[in-house]
């Protein structure tokens, strides 16, 4: 061992502060030099070699001077040295925003980057990598710029450099305010008396401040010592102030919309709105976790407080948590931390950790005497395990594990000197220094490490080996130079080691017995790792949310408010008075500026976890210890650094594309049992291929809607006036009506994600833009389909091909008759005069039905207040949920008109006058619609007059099912007959029910059923006859367990699987998914994507809507195909504070009809957009969603897609019998059990829809009043204009409202005769797949299904009769 002599000796570390400014001088001085250099270079003299590899030889040899320089303000006892250190790296930092902005070495590397590729000289993987990064340096520096912009950019960078260098006491406690506190920590104290009385001075050093969190009884003890350490920095929050000004300020300049997004581009993450989603989908996957460990923290404290005789206030205070939580560990595991401690004295842990790595990764370290900034400092050489002599040389360690006064207060790893080739061909060797502060010794005890200090410095050895085991050839790649939201994977992934029982019993001994860890104590300590998890994580993501917010806002604000009000929101835990704990918060300041998220150990529930956790799991589990795992890690991820894409290490790594199974099984256990939010079981699920198609952007801007939209009309329009050009003999399929196909493709794909920002955009401005761009394309695509010039190029087509004889297939037959069909019903056969004026009402028809449909998407009338005393009878977790507030020295709660809210009221309040006044107030809530729907009938009316139909029913039912409005009529007439008698009868029995509440109430009965009635009675109906509660039932479908199950379903029904994807969306609730064959192995299994956005917030009110972007159809010159896309909309009630999202079963059976309408857009595969999924005849186009309905009334699927939300439990038997019964034996009149939508509520909308198409009424009000009365049965009181709020009217079910029930005769036939003897037979899914999906409306609708009519209504009226 002595023979080995490493080939380059250890630094000196005996700097005066005059050599630390000296040399730092020298140093900027030698490498302006040949900055200078390289600048004077001609042009054709700039190459590799002579530009790229100079520089970074250069940036080698500086960092290698100035890093351990830099070092000493860390470390140093000597505060003149830790001056000099400081103000050495101010003036780097100056130097090196100086050196980074210029212009001339910026064109000296873009012109060898230019002569590197017209020589075409072969680079290295790593050469490129650098020449990649050299040159994006510049481009993120602004040195695209003008001057005077980029002389403003550099002053800026300037002042935020030396800012972020400045960001970076004791408090005083009685021994009674300190009871509980251990005695060996109490004794590590300063004490001292003051006024006669013995007082304890404690450090806000971790060791001495933690232990008072954790052990102190005394609340105000804690309470004190937490406000302190949250203050003790006060000093930095105007410094940060303008450090977040000057970043907004330089990303502003430098072309980026945020500081984070110019952070984060060179990220894993890639963009803030990447972080911001992450963040989002981890907190809501926590929040419920976290609230019940908040709820079992909170019932300690109240039990405590009460045998101290405590005052309870029913607050969780953050001075609470650390203490109750060692508490609960103590009481439920039987777990002292004390006792732990006793088993992890440093002179044992620290040579055991050593040597595990030493043996894992096949190095061996030899302890040096040398000079170091302090006697207590260990420094190490560390050699190949088999090094015989210099060429096993790997690098220097450096171990200050101690605290002092003014060293840096918690652990971490300088990587001081990078490893990389010398340009004479050697090695410079690497250098890392862990600094520590773990506990001192005491008089009557060693120096012990609590469990969380081994696992600190377990993690922190991690990146000594990262900055140790790199070999790269550049020192800008070495180590831990990777994206910041992967450097800690390495080091989190090796955390698991200490929670290893084999592992956990070598690097323990007890300090008094030398035994180590029992079996018991290990299986204790494994347990508690993840409990209490939620509220420990969601602390983590408090910090993560606050960084990446404030470094999303575009204007400034009270970070001191921020920073206490996200605590409160994100962590359960609640304050007294704000307190400036973003002052201490080093990491916003220290290089880790819009990256908390990803880039640091502590916050551990991170982006890189995900990839630890699954390193871990796939490589270590099966033998944490095993040398050869350990070789490979060093190999695979170790030693490249980031001299590649961090993605691809993984991979190499685990032979295969990253996944998060094992992040997820590891924080709550098995993915297929975890009951998470957000359809996260499948957010697991993980291919070695990556989609074919990338996700769709959400980042539009007002500005850039606008845009998009106009440039998309243009060049619609180009290939437009292209295709009229066409001389007749050109005229063919290829040359008009293909052209035309791609087109439209290429518009509709263009334009939908645009126009669907006004339904679910947080941004007025980007809703009214959204429904601007629509009006615009709605009014040029009237213009479009009024050219006659096209009419007559499409006609030529035509002609050309019956007389060649040509063979098109069905679906380019089916094409053409649709396009020719088009200008017929444009009316294009028409005179000029009248068609110009057709043109123009129905451009104003175009404009008033986005005008229709802005209004109810921008409804803000918004809510309607109560008090306690109105509600009564309404769930308590419903009422938690409104918003409560004080007028008139009362009580108030505002409820939304919006689903989750309004309908309890409906179902539970038992005031009339209560559901009265909610009623008026949600039929009301849209009358801004009534002179809108006036002229929308008007000129529908005109328009179908002009075109030569009946009425407008006629021209829109012409091209459905039921080919014209007098079907449709009688269709509804026929429905509405049967339906009757079952009518009168409910309502006579709710009509007895409603006599019999009343007289035992006291309330007047004038013997009528009015609409504020029926849904409750008919629920009181339900629960006296079945004895079936609605609320119960509703226990049994948290969300978060109803999503995933009924994609599951799906999934193996249809043969699918979902793969969560993280990407941009229009809100951080939604999900995105990538779509997938079952058995996909690599892209040409991917089939297309869908979004989940299932919240309430000011979006599209009403309960589901379904939105496909684009659709799956070959891309127009190139043979590859463009996949589908399409979103759900839903309004799913939230969280309350006591309860779980939670869904009645009426809104599980619209979840399951809805995703239907999802697959029914994935799963079809046809040529031509147009005829995509669910582009099928409207009366057609709900049948196959209305089909799978049935599955909810199915008891094995039932109790499939059901789990209390506290037992875990699945609905009984008996509950299942009871609401299979309501939906075969109750007629219910409101829906609530939905009858396959065959209700009487519908037909009033239905019948409205014909007679609006026929009638010269003007008040339609009135009219909607009437018929409701008429054929609902059930009295309105005033007239109200309800017809207002539905959005049918103004889209493309207007004169199709029938559709619905219309369609549901062929989805009844098809579950009797395919799916009613095995409705999970997969079999039996991939036919529906195949036979009803996959087609779209590429061929007749009837030819699908191949059944008669009369055997179709038998089925249908089989049930009814």
């Amino acid at each position: 061992m002595s023979a080995l002599v490493p080939p380059q000796p250890a630094p000196a570390w005996t700097h005066s502060p005059e050599d630390v400014a000296r040399i730092t001088q020298e140093t900027i001085d030698k490498d302006r030099k040949l900055m200078d250099k390289i600048a004077a270079l001609k042009e054709s003299d700039c190459t590799f070699d002579t530009v790229f590899l100079r520089l970074a030889q250069a940036e080698a040899e500086f960092d290698h001077t100035i890093e351990p320089l830099a070092f000493y303000q860390n470390v140093s006892p000597s505060k003149e040295l830790r001056d000099a250190s400081n103000n050495a790296e101010s003036a780097v930092r100056e130097y090196g925003v100086d050196a980074s902005m210029r212009l001339d070495i910026f064109r000296a590397k873009q012109a060898a980057a230019k002569n590197i590729k017209d020589s075409g000289r072969k680079l290295t993987p790593e050469e490129q990598r650098l020449v990649d990064k050299m040159i994006q340096d510049g481009t993120r520096a602004g040195l695209a710029l003008p001057d005077k912009e980029r002389a403003e950019l550099m002053a800026l960078k300037k002042e935020l450099s030396n800012l972020c260098l400045e960001f970076n006491a004791t408090i005083t406690f009685t021994a009674e305010e300190l009871k509980g506190v251990p005695a060996d920590v109490v004794s590590g104290y300063i004490k001292r008396t003051e006024d006669g009385k013995e007082v304890y001075d404690v450090t806000y050093k971790t060791p001495d401040i933690f232990p008072i969190f954790k052990f102190a009884e005394n609340p105000e003890t804690r309470k004190r010592a937490y406000e302190g350490y949250e203050s003790r920095l006060s000093i930095n929050v105007t410094i940060l102030d303008r450090v977040l000004a000057l970043r907004r300020q330089i990303a502003s300049m430098l072309g980026y919309d945020t500081w984070a997004d110019y952070v984060t581009e060179v990220k894993m993450v890639k963009n803030a709105k990447g972080v911001v989603n992450f963040l989002s989908d981890l907190e809501q996957k926590l929040r419920p976790v976290g609230l019940k460990d908040r709820e079992t923290l909170l019932a300690m404290k109240q039990e405590e407080h009460k045998a101290k005789g405590l005052p309870f206030d029913g607050e969780f205070y953050i001075w609470d948590y650390r203490y109750y939580d060692r508490k609960y560990i103590e009481e439920t595991l039987d777990l002292d931390d004390m006792l732990v401690k006793e088993y992890f004295p440093v002179d044992v842990v620290v040579p055991a950790i050593l040597q595990i790595y030493q043996n894992l990764l096949g190095v061996k370290f030899i302890e040096t005497k040398g000079s170091t900034w302090h006697p207590e400092v260990q420094q190490f050489a560390v050699w190949e395990n088999d090094a015989k002599d210099a060429s096993g040389f790997i690098g220097y360690c450096y171990l200050d594990l101690f605290p002092r006064e003014s060293k840096y207060s918690h652990a971490a790893v300088w990587g001081l000197l990078a490893g990389y080739d010398t340009p004479d061909g050697k090695r410079s060797y690497p250098l890392t220094a862990m600094v520590a502060n773990l506990a001192k010794p005491t008089p009557n005890k060693p120096a012990l490490m609590r469990h969380d200090d081994v696992v600190t410095f377990f993690h922190e050895m991690g990146h000594v080996f990262h900055g140790l085991l790199s070999k790269t050839r550049f020192a800008r790649f070495h180590g831990t130079s990777v994206a910041r939201d992967f450097v800690e994977a390495p080091s989190q992934m090796l955390e698991n080691w200490c929670w290893e029982p084999k592992v956990l019993e070598k690097m323990s001994s007890h300090y008094e017995t030398k035994k180590p860890l029992s079996p018991e104590l290990i299986e204790k300590l494994v347990k508690s790792r993840y409990v209490n998890v939620g509220l420990f994580y969601l602390r983590q993501l408090f910090f993560a949310n606050f960084d990446i917010k404030v470094h999303t806002m575009k204007d400034a604000t009270d970070y001191t408010k921020l920073w206490n009000e996200l605590r409160e929101q994100i962590s359960f835990v609640k304050g007294d008075k704000p307190t400036p704990g973003q002052g201490t918060f080093g990491h916003i300041a220290g290089g880790y500026d819009a990256g908390y998220y990803g880039a640091t150990w502590q916050c551990r529930y991170t982006y890189s976890l995900v990839f630890a956790a699954d390193m871990y799991a796939t490589v270590f589990k099966a033998d944490p210890l095993d040398p050869a795992r350990g070789q490979r890690y060093r190999e695979k991820i170790l030693l490249p650094g980031g001299s590649r894409e961090e993605l691809d290490s993984l991979k190499d790594f685990l032979g295969r594309e990253p996944n998060s199974e094992a992040f997820i099984k590891e924080l709550f256990g098995d993915p297929a049992q975890a009951n998470l939010p957000r359809m996260s079981k499948y957010a697991w699920q993980c291919l070695s291929s990556s989609p074919p198609q990338a996700t769709l952007s959400w980042t539009h801007s007002p500005e850039d809607v606008a845009r998009i939209a106009k440039k998309i009309v243009e060049k619609d329009r180009q290939v437009m006036d292209e295709v009229a050009a066409l001389k007749e003999p050109e005229c063919n399929f290829e040359t008009v009506f293909l052209r035309l196909a791609y087109a439209e493709a290429e518009l509709n794909t263009t334009l939908e994600p645009l126009a669907f920002y006004q339904n679910v955009s947080p941004s007025q401005e980007l809703r009214d833009a959204s429904t601007d761009a629509e009006a615009a394309v709605r009014e040029y695509i009237v213009d479009a389909s009024m050219r006659l010039d096209i009419f007559r190029a499409k006609q030529a087509a035509l002609k050309n091909i019956t007389e060649s004889g040509k063979k098109l297939t069905p679906e380019e037959q089916r094409l053409m008759d649709k396009m020719i069909l088009d200008g017929t019903r444009a009316g294009l056969a028409l005179p000029e005069e009248r068609r110009v004026k057709l043109a123009a009402a129905k451009k104003e028809l175009s404009n008033l039905c986005v005008e229709y449909s802005k209004n109810i998407n921008e409804e803000k009338v918004g809510t309607v207040s109560f008090t306690l005393e109105e509600l009564k009878g309404v769930p308590k977790d419903v009422i938690s949920g409104y918003t409560k507030r004080t007028e008139a020295d009362k009580e108030l709660y505002d409820v939304t008109f919006r689903t989750p809210d309004i309908i309890p009221i409906f179902k539970y309040a038992e005031n009339p006058e209560t559901r009265k006044r909610a009623y008026n107030g949600f039929e009301a809530r849209v009358a801004v619609n009534e002179p809108v729907m006036g002229k929308v009938v008007a000129l529908r009316r005109e328009v179908a007059t002009m075109l030569g139909y009946d009425s407008w029913a006629d021209y829109a039912t012409e091209v459905k099912m039921v080919k014209n409005a007098k079907n449709a009529v009688e269709f509804l007439s026929d429905l509405e007959q049967r339906l009757r008698p079952m009518g009168q009868k409910d309502r006579a029995n709710l009509l007895a029910l409603k006599q019999e509440d009343h007289e035992q109430k006291g309330l007047p009965f004038d013997g009528e059923l009015y609409e504020w009635d029926s849904r409750y009675y008919e629920r009181k109906y339900v629960e006296r006859t079945l004895d079936l509660d609605d609320a119960l039932v509703k226990e049994y479908f948290p969300v978060d367990f109803v999503t995933p199950a009924i994609l599951q379903i799906y999934q193996n029904l249809l043969g699918l699987k979902f793969v969560e994807v993280q990407g941009e969306t229009w809100h951080p609730d939604v999900q995105q998914f990538a779509i997938w064959e079952e058995d996909a192995k690599d892209e040409s299994g991917f089939l297309g994507y869908c979004y989940f956005d299932l919240y309430p917030r000011g979006k599209y009110d009403y309960f589901v809507r379904i939105t496909p972007f684009t659709s799956d159809c070959p891309q127009r010159g190139t043979g590859k195909r463009s996949y589908p896309v399409s979103a759900m909309v839903a309004n799913l009630a939230k969280p309350t504070p006591n309860t779980p999202a939670l869904m009645r079963h009426e809104d599980v059976v619209a979840l399951f009809h809805e995703i239907g309408h999802i697959f029914h857009e994935v799963l079809s595969k046809t040529r031509f957009s147009r005829f995509h999924g669910t582009t099928v005849a409207l009366d057609f186009g709900e049948a196959p969603s209305q089909m799978l309905e049935n599955w909810c009334w199915e008891p094995r699927v039932l109790e499939k897609m059901s789990s209390h939300y506290e037992t875990k439990k699945p609905l009984s038997p008996e509950l299942i019998d009871k609401l299979v019964k309501r939906h075969v034996d109750v007629s219910c009149m409101h829906g609530s059990s939905r009858r396959k939508k065959l209700t009487a509520h519908e037909q009033p909308i239905c019948q409205l829809w014909a007679v609006l198409s026929q009638t010269e009424t003007t008040d339609y009000t009135k009219l909607w009043s009437e018929m409701r009365e008429s054929i609902y049965t059930l009295k309105t009181g005033k007239p109200l204009p309800g017809q207002c709020a539905i959005p049918h009217f103004a889209g493309d079910y207007s004169a199709g409202y029938y559709g619905y029930n219309y369609s549901l005769v062929f989805a009844m036939d098809m579950y009797a005769t395919v799916f009613k003897a095995d409705p999970l037979d997969p079999a039996r899914g991939r036919r529906y797949r195949e036979k009803v999906l996959l087609p779209g409306s590429s061929q007749d609708e009837l030819d699908l299904l191949k059944v008669r009519a009369r055997h179709r209504h038998a089925r249908l009226f089989g049930r009814l009769d």
